[in-house]
């Protein structure tokens, strides 16, 4: 019977550490600055604003709230992992604008910074403690900084479809992982308003789709996404979901 020898720690010496160090920085590129390529930016932005599929109805319900819609309804398929359908009743988006709906940092709701303090002259400032406040204040919307549909895009496929008031018909616009439109502009008959369809959610994200189609986790974010259709009717006693 052969008895284990007990391990020694010791420190290295500082020639060891060092050739290790560089070992270690020569195979992974630490070190060396360098500007991301646009598009791991992008991922890596859009990862911390669309988490879950929770996440993505939450903003997509905000969406509609702002665009003034009093009927929202939320559709999943297979937890919403295969698919994720919210369509609300709002003002919609023109057909021009359509093509903007889901660009980085487009929005309707600023023009510019001044538009987050032009009524705040007779408010002190230090009452608020972030832009997000006084963009609370000032706007009364649920977001300002055009980034919810452009992470969508990054986290799966969207397409989305939206009638404006005075418009005789529809139109229907899908986009590519950048937000840009990736086929023309369609016809689509429809009722005002605006239906946002976001599919394969994480398909881009191995790990993070893996982690999701979980069964405790389905569970755990269809629960996440009653509560947040129930927080939102609370707070909107005239909203009506199906």
């Amino acid at each position: 019977m052969q008895i284990a020898k007990p391990l020694i720690w010791c420190p290295l010496s500082k020639a060891t550490a060092t050739a290790m160090s560089h070992d270690s920085m020569e195979a992974t590129g630490a070190g060396i600055l360098c500007a991301l390529p646009p598009s791991t930016a992008l991922r890596i932005s859009s990862g911390q604003v669309i988490t879950s599929v929770s996440s993505a109805v939450k903003e997509m319900l905000e969406n509609a709230l702002d665009a003034g819609a009093d009927a929202v309804e939320v559709r999943l398929e297979e937890f919403g992992l295969d698919k994720i359908v919210v369509q609300d009743n709002g003002g919609g988006i023109r057909r021009e604008e359509l093509p903007l709906a889901a660009a980085r940092h487009c929005t309707s709701k600023i023009k510019d910074l001044e538009d987050l303090s032009r009524y705040l002259s007779s408010v002190e400032y230090r009452s608020f403690q972030s832009v997000y406040d006084i963009a609370s204040f000032r706007l009364s919307s649920y977001g300002f900084r055009g980034e919810a549909l452009s992470s969508c895009c990054e986290m799966g496929q969207v397409e989305v479809a939206s009638r404006a008031e005075g418009e005789d018909v529809g139109a229907r616009v899908s986009f590519d992982q950048q937000g840009k439109v990736s086929c023309p502009v369609r016809s689509a008959p429809m009722n005002r308003g605006t239906t946002v369809t976001l599919a394969g959610i994480f398909s881009r994200l191995p790990v993070r789709r893996k982690v999701a189609e979980r069964t405790a986790k389905k569970k755990e974010e269809l629960k996440k996404v009653e509560r947040i259709c129930m927080a939102f009717a609370i707070i909107r006693p005239k909203l009506r979901q199906d």
